[in-house]
């Protein structure tokens, strides 16, 4: 039961994403133009909200799903406003796990990753980083061989093992506090770097971004259109769309496996992507879509879709959030 647990809870929680950062500006609006619209952030202070995580995984016209039950609570920072995520309950495969008690049979590595984890928000809502990241990357260092215990039952294999996934948590230890959020939250990085945009309602509008990804060696440019929409009931859309330059995002992911290759343990190696590999399209553009309170900021329900596609094969990533 807990090795299947194991993969879908730490997809839950832990994920090599997009950004969704985006900086547009749009000129004052006049009397005579449309309307200018922009995000607000005020949320309430020490009032534990519920959401619904739902990650859903389609691969070969086959969907995966699973559900997250979280708490988020907002608080005063001696810099700002902090966020803290709490994990409730999780639902995948028919199984259901209360995260929230002592007692469910859970190891100790699903605890680290079932723990509250907070971050340290900017004015607009957007978050600068993940607080207590070097506590957090020790403890995960630390939990590496009862990650093996669970992964690998053969003994005769487990030191491979270790070196494998000790190699891949390597570049989480290179990881900066700001530029780890993506690593420790499913979700809520892209749709909070939405935060503190506006817009002239119901136009459509073009921008350029470049962002440093964790785990990609160079950083990656992105051509971002989005649009904002006042909805009735005092809540505000926002759609939007983020495209990878198609040269620069090969370059990254024939970067990541070069290093990855060149960091493998001589008795267990890796071999170089082939010309043919390199030169395969790829694709993995990003939509999105947030519905915001007006007034307070806080999000009512976003939808985010990644088109993974490599060569002829294609799947497709959704994560749903949900106000409960």
């Amino acid at each position: 039961m807990i090795r299947k647990l194991l993969v879908p809870l730490a997809a839950a929680l832990f994920t090599l994403t997009l950004p969704g950062a985006v900086a547009a500006q749009a000129p004052a609006a006049s009397v005579s133009e449309v309307a200018e619209l922009a995000t607000r952030f005020d949320p309430p202070l020490d009032k534990p909200l519920r959401y619904k995580l739902t990650q859903e995984n389609v691969r070969d016209g086959k969907t995966e799903s699973s559900v997250l039950e979280q708490e988020v609570t907002y608080t005063r920072g001696s810099e700002g406003v902090v966020m803290t995520l709490r994990p409730l309950r999780l639902t995948t495969g028919g199984t259901a796990i209360d995260l929230t008690d002592p007692k469910a049979p859970l190891p100790p590595v699903l605890k680290l990753l079932t723990a509250p984890v907070a971050f340290d928000l900017d004015g607009d809502g957007s978050i600068v980083r993940v607080r207590g990241w070097e506590d957090y990357k020790r403890n995960l260092i630390a939990s590496i061989p009862a990650m093996v215990a669970i992964s690998e039952p053969d003994l005769a294999k487990r030191p491979q093992t270790e070196r494998i996934i000790r190699n891949f948590f390597g570049k989480y230890a290179e990881t900066s506090a700001e530029d780890a959020p993506h690593l420790v939250a499913k979700g809520w990085p892209e749709v909070l770097d939405v935060m503190g945009i506006s817009a002239p309602a119901g136009e459509w509008m073009e921008t350029e971004t470049e962002e440093t990804i964790a785990l990609f060696p160079e950083p990656i440019g992105y051509t971002i259109t989005l649009k904002m929409d006042q909805l009735p009931g005092g809540a505000l859309r926002i759609e939007m769309t983020s495209v990878p330059d198609p040269a620069e995002l090969k370059a990254a992911i024939v970067g990541m496996a070069e290093s990855m290759r060149k960091s493998a343990p001589p008795d267990l190696p890796m071999r170089a992507l082939d010309p043919e590999e390199q030169l395969a399209s790829m694709d993995l553009t990003m939509t999105m879509v947030v519905d915001l309170d007006a007034r307070t900021g806080l999000v009512r329900r976003a939808v985010t879709e990644r088109n993974i596609k490599t060569g002829d094969k294609k799947a497709l990533d959704r994560i749903t959030i949900e106000a409960m």
